[in-house]
C-alpha cells in the first residue's frame, strides 16, 4: 500500500467572501487555512489585493498563527466602488513546506460614493432674498425621495430654536429637492 503524501493547506474561509458587495473602504482582507503555515511565506508578494486595472494596493500582509489566518491590511482606504482582487499564490506553504496546491483568488466591491449636494438655491450667505423663496438641493446622484423629509431638509432662522414649518419635494429628474416654507419668510 502507498504511503499517502503530505496533506496540502487549503484556504476554508475568506474575508470578505467572493463577490461580497457593499465592502467597507477601510476593510482588512483575510483568508484562514486548514492547516499551520510558514509565517515566513505569508507576504506582500504572496498575498496581494488588485484593482481593476492589475496594480496592486499598498499594504501591510501579516500572519495570525493562534487562527491560520493570512491577514491584508491597506494602506489608506479602499476606493469607492471598486472591484478588487484578492490573491493567494503558491509561494504560501504549510508550515512543514508543502505549498498551497494552486493560487486562490476571489473579488468583493466597495459601496458607492455617497451622495454630495452639487448646488443650492439661494446660494450659501445670500442676502436680500425674496420672503417667498423655495431653497432647494441638488444632489450628485439619485436620491431615495423617502429619505428627504422635514427632518432631513430644514431650514431656520438664524437665532431660533427650531425649522421653519415646510413642505418638501423631490424631483427625480432633476435630483433636486424643494422646501416651500408654510408662510412667507420674515422680511
Amino acid at each position: 500500500i502507498p504511503k499517502a503524501g503530505p496533506v496540502p493547506p487549503t484556504v476554508v474561509t475568506t474575508t470578505p467572501l467572493d463577490f461580497a458587495t457593499n465592502v467597507p473602504r477601510d476593510t482588512t482582507v483575510r483568508a484562514r487555512f486548514s492547516r499551520p503555515l510558514d509565517p515566513a511565506t505569508v507576504t506582500g508578494s504572496t498575498f496581494r489585493l488588485a484593482r481593476p486595472d492589475g496594480t496592486f494596493v499598498a499594504a501591510a500582509v501579516t500572519y495570525e498563527t493562534a487562527t491560520n489566518t493570512a491577514v491584508l491590511t491597506p494602506a489608506a482606504p479602499l476606493a469607492f466602488a471598486t472591484t478588487y482582487t484578492a490573491s493567494l499564490t503558491t509561494g504560501i506553504t504549510a508550515a512543514d513546506g508543502v505549498p498551497l496546491p494552486s493560487a486562490v483568488s476571489w473579488k468583493f466591491t466597495t459601496p458607492p460614493a455617497p451622495p454630495t449636494v452639487t448646488s443650492t438655491t439661494p446660494a450659501d450667505g445670500s442676502t436680500g432674498i425674496a420672503v417667498s423663496v423655495a431653497p432647494t438641493a441638488t444632489f450628485s446622484r439619485d436620491m431615495d425621495a423617502a429619505t428627504i423629509t422635514a427632518a432631513s431638509f430644514t431650514l431656520t432662522k438664524a437665532g431660533s430654536a427650531g425649522p421653519i414649518a415646510a413642505a418638501i419635494s423631490y424631483d427625480a429628474t432633476t435630483r433636486t429637492a424643494t422646501l416651500v416654507p408654510a408662510a412667507a419668510l420674515d422680511g
